[in-house]
């Protein structure tokens, strides 16, 4: 069986998917079933009819030490260059005494069971699952992974049964999930958005999730909940591992009302009970949203997908991406700062913005984040930077900073879709189907918030504002 290693990085994982299918982000419920999957856990995807279903287990056989074995009834007749550790086999084969025998041998990391068009009731699909079994039957048997179109519960628990699985997590990576109800909050200005906050948070049962922008956007709305008694938690990069782990733990656990978190809270989540997902600013991509949103109503009862526009906002999305791309300038005086600095000791970030004669730390982190992604520098800890190259001249920054251009027009083509779904009058399923190529045969999901009434109805200007309305209603007891 495969040795354990260190487990891949964030972005040696997004540097396998822009390798094998060219994009940026995920398509939705994919990173999940990688992460689920990397972290050694049987797992069951639920992909969309005619979806690419390889991606979920191609990207882990590249991080994996070992072979990743796919059966399936319906085996591609030619098969793309990609992996070698990736081995196709359909059930009669696996089934065959001279092809067990030898992949007993096989130091197996991943098991995939392509279970679409295969009911647990068929004797074939029964017997594969019983010598798969067999073969890994070890106390360090790979994860597997399930992939079906078909998602009623009783189907969900008839695979588990069948595969032996351990607890699987179970990821719905259809783009249309019914159950999940969209609306747009149309807001002028901060406190407006706070009052809606707050009320929306008092009329909802059950958990939740509030993403925010930020961490002190985060800490900020969890002063005020907490201040107004709401059972709530909150959840970021600068809160220690063990309180997140802690954070994270009790509230799986139904003990508080809500997580307030920045995008990082969720990826490993196991809880299907999520009553609500309340995005508090706009993301920067639909692919971001939708992830973040899905991550409500996964035991398939209704769910509430909430997200805050505030018309005219400065736009903390355009301000990321403005600092995300920094200018050429900029990219050539830190560098230049860097190899006036760089000596026997690595160099402080401290010293680093004292040599650029203070620059915001925000650009000084996104140049370094650029540097770092090609190898130039490597960050210790204490923000302690060491310089890996010291020779690259000027043409090489310019061409850095026009590839990274190029980037920042393609993360904006993606935010303008984002701000799309904010403002559209359309059906907002149909919208999010549409971008994720995904059909269906209707036009109007008869759920979210432009199905149910006229846009006219909730896009007016709001009423005068009086005194009783600008008070904040006291939260109830949770």
């Amino acid at each position: 069986m495969p040795k354990k290693r260190a487990r891949p990085t964030a972005a040696a994982i997004h540097g396998v998917l822009r390798e094998l299918s060219g994009l940026d982000e995920f398509p939705p419920g994919h990173q999940e079933i990688v992460e689920s999957i990397l972290n050694g856990r049987d797992t069951i995807g639920i992909m969309p009819a005619g979806g690419r279903k390889s991606l979920g287990y191609e990207l882990p056989a590249m991080l994996l030490p070992g072979t990743t074995l796919v059966v399936t009834e319906r085996p591609p007749e030619q098969r793309a260059a990609g992996p070698r550790e990736i081995l196709v086999v359909t059930p009669e084969q696996l089934m065959s005494k001279e092809f067990r025998d030898p992949l007993r041998e096989i130091a197996l990391a991943l098991v995939v069971i392509d279970a679409t068009g295969l009911p647990p009731s068929e004797q074939a699909f029964r017997s594969t699952i019983l010598d798969i079994r067999e073969a890994t039957s070890s106390s360090a048997r790979p994860p597997i992974l399930a992939l079906t179109e078909a998602a009623p519960p009783q189907g969900v628990r008839d695979v588990t049964t069948a595969l032996g699985l351990t607890e699987p997590h179970v990821v719905d990576a259809r783009v249309y999930r019914p159950n999940l109800h969209f609306e747009v909050v149309h807001t002028s200005n901060e406190p407006q958005k706070r009052r809606h906050l707050v009320r929306l948070l008092q009329e909802i049962d059950g958990a939740g999730i509030v993403y925010a922008s930020n961490v002190r956007q985060v800490d900020l709305l969890h002063t005020l909940l907490s201040g107004l008694g709401f059972k709530v938690a909150k959840f970021h990069g600068r809160i220690s591992t063990k309180q997140r782990r802690e954070h994270q733990s009790r509230f799986v656990a139904d003990r508080f009302h809500a997580m307030i978190a920045t995008g990082s809270f969720g990826v490993d989540l196991d809880k299907s009970n999520v009553r609500f997902v309340v995005h508090y600013s706009v993301p920067g991509t639909l692919e971001a949203y939708y992830q973040e949103a899905g991550r409500a109503g996964r035991d398939g009862r209704a769910a509430r997908c909430v997200l805050f526009h505030q018309i005219a906002e400065p736009g903390t999305q355009p301000y990321f991406l403005g600092g995300r791309y920094p200018r050429f300038e900029d990219v050539h005086a830190l560098y230049d700062a860097l190899i006036r600095l760089h000596g026997s000791d690595p160099v402080t970030l401290t010293e680093l913005r004292a040599a650029t004669r203070n620059a915001e730390e925000s650009n000084v982190r996104a140049i370094l984040a650029l540097l770092k992604d090609l190898r130039v520098v490597c960050e210790h800890r204490g923000s302690k930077l060491e310089v890996l190259r010291t020779d690259l001249g000027f043409d090489a920054l310019q061409e850095i900073a026009a590839r990274h251009k190029n980037e920042h027009a393609a993360d904006r083509g993606k935010l303008e879709h984002m701000i799309d779904f904010c403002q559209t009058e359309r059906c907002r399923w149909k919208v999010l189907v549409e971008y994720f190529e995904e059909d269906v045969p209707w036009q109007q999901c008869g759920t979210c918030d432009n199905c149910l009434r006229p846009v006219e109805q909730h896009v007016r200007p709001p009423a005068e504002r009086t005194e009783a309305a600008d008070r904040v209603p006291p939260a109830r007891n949770q």
